[in-house]
């Protein structure tokens, strides 16, 4: 797959962030955890989408370690909001990257993490754009998690081309 050079093809200039959807977010960054709050759905989503997850992987492969399925395995939770897919997917034993634009998730993430020892050591969490990562991250991570964010993008496109050059 040939590759353009990372720093001219993504400018910061041009982001896939949109504003307006930061504004509503900045509004419920200390809410997340609040599973009967306004993301109670996500909450409920974790249900299904982690085994969804979990299990899509493990079939991609069959060297996994029994309690900890996931192992080895290297995410980037994009739009991590306040971390709810990256704790589920750190327990099972992966190494996560999540990122959000928006500092006080990020915020709120680093705080939940925290009063678990075991999440502290497999989930790092950074408030930066997906096209931040790209100038520093290309070709890092075993796969891309983007769960309930792409309708929240102002550039669709840029956004995929950006998620395929993170991708090992």
């Amino acid at each position: 797959l040939f590759r353009l050079p990372v720093k001219r093809l993504f400018s910061t200039l041009h982001s896939s962030v949109d504003s307006t959807e930061m504004k509503k977010f900045q509004l419920l960054a200390q809410k997340w955890w609040d599973e009967e709050g306004e993301y109670s759905a996500l909450h409920s989503m974790n249900g299904i989408r982690v085994p969804f997850i979990r299990d899509t992987l493990l079939n991609m492969s069959s060297n996994y370690h029994l309690g900890s399925p996931l192992s080895g395995v290297k995410i980037l939770d994009v739009g991590c909001g306040g971390g709810l897919l990256s704790e589920p997917l750190g327990r099972l034993g992966a190494s996560v990257t999540g990122i959000d634009p928006l500092e006080d998730n990020i915020r709120t993430a680093d705080q939940h993490k925290s009063f678990d020892p075991v999440l502290a050591r497999r989930i790092q969490y950074k408030s930066s754009s997906l096209e931040e990562i790209v100038e520093e991250s290309v070709e890092t991570f075993d796969v891309i998690v983007a769960s309930e964010v792409v309708e929240h993008v102002a550039d669709l496109e840029l956004f995929i081309k950006c998620c395929s050059q993170v991708l090992k």
